[in-house]
């Protein structure tokens, strides 16, 4: 690869409950579209680590946010977090961060991508997507612009979805400026005005979600029993205080 790419680094996020066949397909695909890149895997938090209490902001939590994030969740969003330091500590101006179940279903888009990175994170731009979890409608007000023949979006309310991004050095400073959390990671990039973060997208999905594909998605189950007890306090009458999570 050129090495106008050397500024990029790859991160992979995973975990000690990750499967073996989720790595080795994230680390191929890498090799494969971006083989130069310098990357590296993220072993991150998982739900019953003692660093999840520390990182979840309780009472913001429950005022601010309209679901309160399962454990997993607030690992998920914790290890996020350990990739942007990775950012910071290293020699990079960027980097791609991937969770582990990501499959490219653009490998030639995300390879221009990654090519053009100083270009496309340009004029402030913090954080590129490229993966959105689909919109019910147009998906409202948006302008888009484009980059060395890429198109990218900016939408007003942007969609949940954190599978695959671009983000520079300042966009980690902005994320890392909160010392705890109080949403999903999926959720939080919703609410970019917070921590003044300017937030795009690549048109079309350039990276898709295949966890079915690799066994299914343990963080799906986590949120979906986080709904039933939500559902289940509020039939019974039942304070959060009372809950053990």
């Amino acid at each position: 690869m050129p090495d106008r790419m050397k500024p990029l680094l790859v991160t992979v996020l995973s975990c000690k409950l990750t499967r073996e066949q989720r790595v080795a397909s994230a680390l191929a695909q890498v090799r494969s579209v971006l083989g130069s890149c310098d990357t590296i895997v993220i072993d991150g938090l998982i739900g019953t680590d003692s660093a999840v209490d520390d990182l979840y902001a309780g009472i913001r939590g429950a005022i601010q946010s309209k679901r309160r994030p399962t454990r997993p969740e607030i690992a998920v969003y914790g290890t996020h977090r350990m990739a942007w330091r990775s950012l910071l500590e290293s020699d990079s101006d960027y980097a791609l961060v991937l969770e582990d179940d990501f499959k490219f279903s653009d490998s030639a888009l995300v390879q221009r991508c990654a090519e053009s990175i100083a270009a496309l994170m340009s004029d402030g731009r913090n954080v590129i997507k490229l993966f959105d979890f689909p919109r019910r409608n147009s998906g409202g007000a948006h302008i888009g612009i484009n980059v060395n023949d890429i198109s990218l979006v900016k939408w007003q309310r942007p969609r949940a979805g954190m599978v695959a991004y671009f983000i520079s050095r300042e966009g980690a400073k902005r994320y890392l400026a909160r010392d705890r959390i109080f949403r999903a990671v999926d959720e939080d990039v919703k609410y970019y005005w917070e921590l003044g973060l300017d937030v795009w997208s690549v048109s079309g999905n350039s990276v898709a979600e295949c966890s079915e594909e690799l066994g299914g998605s343990s963080l799906d189950e986590h949120r979906e029993n986080s709904r039933r007890q939500s559902i289940l306090r509020s039939i019974h009458g039942l304070g959060e205080t009372g809950e053990s999570w």
